[in-house]
């Protein structure tokens, strides 16, 4: 039991090899054990030996009393090992054919459409699963918070869809009165609906996928395969496709065949844990397949070193796949041809010469199909290792035909992934069904423009949304609440309406961007330094250039501002102290580094102090105030006013140090965190245009009323500002 355990300890700690060579060797010295057997086979397979896994398995079914749902720890290593070494060319095979309009799980035409906050749109019912509506299947966008039962349909798609592709929504809605018979078992009305969509829609998969469901729930085999086929024509890029065809040739004993169609399955999305279910029980009917008598009958004291390998016994026995090819070969061949197929697609939309990139995926996948057979061949005899009936030396694959026949078909490599030809659905809406009208901005009645949509389906202008929720985390529309929309600041547009509003509606586009963009230029224009445009003003405390000043932002007006900032591009703002005119005349920019939101719409902004300025005309935009200015920076000086100028600037920053020092611990501990430690002295004092970085950050935290502290922002003379410190710290430091 010592070495048992040992080996277990080495496979959890992934040390494979140590594992079985044990393995082994308990098998060698004491016969045949069906737990040292799954142990090895275990093993094997995290080392994507695959071959050795089922022979190791085979011998285990032998013992009897092996399950099929023992045979998981084969399958997910092989699914594990597909979805590395396909993932580049099934990535770019997924997108194949896929139309702006289509829903990336379903392939088809969006149906109730849920729009996630990353922008992309889904069927309703292909969002029923958790990990679907938290991980957005076409960007991975991850949205851990929200749930299906607070999302509604996008009303906006809804209803365009219904007026733009009126025949196909009509046979939608069909397959849908078939789904719902389907769930009550009532099986003859479901097939006459999907009949009766497909009459409408003749190259609507989903509609033949689940036909075939109800032909197979009904026995009738044959027409469930052959539908199921034909959806693996149309859509070959659609893992259900070969799953309804798995189903089908299990149901006509062609195990061989269904092998390779769950296969297929798993290769284009490894999560569908009931297509490794139904591969677990297609290998274990393949491995139990020969008629032989169980090994414990012949003996308990047979060695494990003296059996023969069952693709050397019982000659006269059916063979299948699993007895007379390389697996790991399979595997890699069916990922090889897959790269292939994504290289011919992409050369025929380009006309040119294969793309560099999928030609270096075919490299990669080849190069690890060495490696599988390198390591085949060190572990297994030769015979074992030859492709046989999975690749001939004409590049053709083989499968068996059915459970008791040795003869076989020859399939093209192209067929595993094969198309109909022109089986593309080219959806065409169809000139003067798109109306402005359609996509009009219930705030501000204008097209939209970086269209939103919220969880309770209604769509927006993203300004006009996050405006509106300035003053209320409630819907415009419907009154719903948004405040968990609000925290997480979805700012990406509804990719689907987006592409509508450009593709029929350009000129009106084109003119509701210059109308954005002239908006947005009047309020970026403080960048360079205009005095023609206005610039906001916040009105609140006295803020000084270099020095961080963090803003806790809760007024309607405010957030407003804060947003029109970062969206015009500028990220800055004016400060200002309070007046009785409304604000003083003198003020500092300060530059936008973050903005972190919070729930309630409030936000916390971390700026920074920049260029100092004087107001020359106070005004007003959309609730804030602004100013036009005029920035300043000090005078420069020379010669002896130089000199006086080195000379005080060391004796006040000597005595501003020490007043710093002699404070209480607590107070230091509180303005480092703030303000940071004080900076040090700079050898060329007139380098930056608003003097040394210390005089401001010792104006920051000295004990002065906020006038004096504007008169200090507001001189051009370093020489003047630093008489007037030199007097503030002979007031404030201990006598």
């Amino acid at each position: 039991m010592e070495m048992v355990d040992l080996a277990r300890e080495a496979f959890r700690c992934s040390n494979y090899d140590l594992a079985i060579g044990i393995y082994d060797k308990l098998l060698s010295q004491h016969g045949l054990n069906m737990e040292w057997l799954v142990g090895k086979a275990s093993s094997l397979a995290k080392q994507n030996r695959f071959n050795e896994a089922v022979n190791a398995m085979h011998y285990a079914c032998r013992l009897g009393g092996l399950q099929p749902c023992d045979l998981m720890i084969l399958v997910e290593p092989m699914v594990d090992y597909i979805a590395r070494i396909a993932s580049k060319a099934v990535y770019n095979f997924r997108k194949k054919d896929i139309d702006v309009y289509s829903c990336g799980i379903c392939l088809g035409i969006l149906f109730e459409p849920i729009t996630l906050p990353c922008g992309h749109s889904f069927c309703k019912d292909c969002l029923r699963e958790v990990k679907r509506i938290r991980t957005c299947q076409t960007c991975k966008a991850e949205h851990p918070l929200i749930s299906l039962s607070n999302m509604q349909v996008n009303v906006i798609l809804r209803d365009g869809f219904e007026k733009y592709f009126t025949t196909e929504m009509k046979a939608r809605r069909l397959k849908q009165d078939g789904n719902n018979f389907v769930k009550n078992k009532q099986y003859p009305e479901a097939l006459e609906r999907y009949t009766a969509a497909l009459q409408l829609d003749p190259l609507d998969h989903l509609s033949l996928s689940n036909r075939a469901h109800v032909y197979l729930s009904m026995n009738y085999v044959e027409s469930a395969l052959q539908d199921a086929d034909m959806v693996c024509r149309l859509r070959p890029n659609w893992p259900k496709g070969y799953y309804r065809k798995g189903a089908a040739l299990v149901k006509l004993s062609r195990f061989d065949s269904a092998l390779m169609a769950y296969l297929q399955c798993l290769t284009l999305d490894p999560t569908i844990m009931s297509a490794k279910e139904a591969i677990t029980e297609v290998m274990y009917t393949l491995l139990t397949q020969q008629q032989v008598d169980p090994i414990h009958h012949l003996g308990s004291d047979i060695m494990y070193s003296n059996l023969k390998s069952p693709r050397e016994a019982d000659i006269g026995s059916p063979l299948n796949i699993l007895n007379t090819c390389n697996l790991s070969e399979l595997i890699t061949t069916l990922v090889k041809l897959l790269v292939e197929r994504v290289e011919q697609d992409m050369q025929q939309k380009t006309d040119g010469p294969p793309s560099t990139t999928t030609t270096t995926q075919i490299q990669d996948v080849e190069m690890q199909v060495g490696d599988a057979d390198t390591v085949a061949m060190e572990n297994t005899d030769a015979d074992q290792c030859t492709v046989g009936k999975v690749v001939t030396a004409m590049g053709h694959i083989r499968m068996s035909d059915g459970p008791s026949t040795s003869s076989s078909k020859e399939l093209p490599p192209q067929s595993l992934w094969c198309s109909l030809p022109n089986n593309t659905k080219k959806r065409e809406i169809e000139s003067g069904l798109v109306k402005v009208e359609d996509f009009e901005c219930s705030l501000c009645y204008r097209l939209f423009y970086h269209p939103v949509t919220t969880p309770c389906g209604h769509t927006f202008c993203r300004g006009c949304l996050y405006r509106s929720l300035d003053y209320s985390n409630g819907c415009p529309l419907c009154k719903g609440c948004l405040a968990q929309f609000l925290s997480s600041r979805c700012e990406a547009e509804t990719e689907v309406t987006a592409s509508l509003i450009k593709n029929h509606l350009l000129d009106k586009f084109q003119q509701r961007q210059a109308q954005q963009h002239q908006e947005w230029d009047s309020l970026s224009r403080s960048v360079q330094g205009s005095l023609e445009e206005e610039i906001p003003i916040f009105v609140c405390i006295q803020a000084f250039p270099t020095i961080p000043c963090p803003l806790h932002i809760f007024e309607p007006r405010y957030r407003l501002m804060i947003r029109q900032c970062v969206e015009s591009g500028s990220m800055q703002f004016g400060m200002c102290i309070p007046a009785e005119n409304g604000f003083s005349e003198c003020g500092v920019m300060l530059e936008i580094r973050e903005v972190r939101h919070l729930e309630d719409g409030r936000s916390i902004v971390d700026t920074v102090g920049g260029r100092r300025f004087r107001v020359k005309e106070q005004g007003m935009r959309d609730g804030y105030n602004t100013a036009k200015v005029q920035f300043i920076q000090d005078i420069r000086v020379e010669g002896e006013t130089l000199e006086r100028v080195h000379q005080l600037h060391d004796t006040v920053y000597e005595v501003g140090a020490t007043w710093f020092c002699n404070l209480l611990i607590p107070l230091k501990v509180r303005i480092e965190q703030h303000f940071g430690p004080m900076p040090d002295k700079e050898i060329d004092l007139q380098e930056d245009p608003n003097g040394p970085r210390w005089v401001w950050w010792l104006s920051a935290i000295l004990p002065i009323d906020p006038t004096l502290q504007l008169q200090i922002v507001s001189k051009t003379s370093l020489l003047e500002r630093l008489q007037m410190l030199q007097n503030i710290l002979t007031r404030v430091s201990p006598r």
